[in-house]
């Protein structure tokens, strides 16, 4: 495993608890949607892929946009930076034109929080 997903494996478990976690489980539809957001960035890019999973209006099941508060969150427990609410977009967008190391941060927190979703019972449905 990359040092620098195994690294951020306890951080992402906090995340997880603190941002999905609910009477100790996890709703099963954020591990599927976590697993389909690493396909949707190498399918239609970073950016539209963020837009879609923020989007309040998708109809999913449960809070998408919930991910990407969690991935933000993790990158923020990271950077050791305050917790200012920013949305994942308006964190990438300042660096539109070079994405490559955003990509691979926010790829990186992804696939740690999927790890870390593992971790946890989930549960199906509400």
């Amino acid at each position: 495993m990359n040092r620098r997903i195994e690294k951020l494996i306890p951080d992402a478990i906090d995340v997880v608890k603190e941002v999905l976690e609910k009477d100790e489980k996890v709703a099963s539809e954020y591990n599927g949607y976590i697993a389909s957001f690493g396909a949707s960035i190498i399918t239609s890019g970073l950016l539209p892929a963020i837009a879609f999973y923020e989007s309040e209006s998708s109809g999913a099941q449960k809070d998408r946009k919930k991910l990407m508060t969690a991935i933000r969150k993790l990158i923020k427990k990271t950077k050791k930076e305050s917790d200012n609410n920013e949305t994942l977009m308006k964190y990438v967008l300042p660096h539109k034109n070079d994405l490559s190391e955003i990509k691979e941060e926010i790829t990186d927190a992804a696939i740690a929080l999927k790890l870390a979703i593992r971790t946890f019972e989930l549960k199906k449905g509400d």
